[in-house]
């Protein structure tokens, strides 16, 4: 019979096969900010539960990542991975399994906004970064609300990031904009 393509509508969108086909291109913005929304809805819950539920495993694995972006942050060593699992690392830390498996989801909007923001994604900004260590240090300190507003933050910010640069493509060149940068 061959392969059909059913209608946009029927599609999961939280299969990491069908996510990846989507980012495998520059995604439209409204993509983007639907994955960022999410984003929004999840991180700040799993930050605010992992400060009440906290482990010190679970707070070693978020330090460690924390580690290595600190450690990366000028572009020696996978910057990427190391946000990546800081994030993936909150959300098991709320020890939930559901939220825990929405770590692929996560990666995949993360890999998109560093992709798609972050030239080359070589290093990261000193702001940012400290705003990842309050997050960290809200975990660690058993503060749940800080813990969700840092998150907040971080995530309000970042989707401004992302929201300039693609401004800041669509003006230099009108095509730009359907054109995925190398990597």
């Amino acid at each position: 019979v061959g392969t059909r393509v059913r209608p946009r509508a029927d599609w999961n969108l939280l299969d990491p096969d069908v996510l990846a086909w989507r980012l495998s291109s520059e995604p439209e913005g409204h993509f983007v900010d639907d994955l960022f929304t999410l984003r929004r809805a999840i991180e700040p819950v799993a930050a605010e539960i992992a400060a009440s539920s906290r482990t010190p495993d679970s707070l070693a694995r978020i330090a460690e990542a924390f580690g290595r972006m600190e450690r990366f942050k000028n572009g020696d060593g996978d910057l990427i991975g190391a946000d990546l699992d800081f994030h993936v690392a909150i959300l098991e830390a709320t020890g939930n399994p559901f939220l825990a498996a929405l770590g692929g989801l996560i990666q995949a909007a993360l890999e998109c906004s560093f992709r798609f923001t972050w030239i080359g994604a070589a290093s990261i900004r000193d702001d940012r970064l400290e705003q990842h260590r309050g997050i960290l240090a809200a975990i660690s300190e058993g503060g749940p609300e800080l813990a969700r507003a840092r998150m907040v933050e971080l995530l309000n910010d970042s989707f401004g990031d992302m929201r300039k640069f693609r401004e800041s493509r669509s003006r230099a060149t009108p095509s730009a904009s359907r054109r995925a940068p190398a990597t």
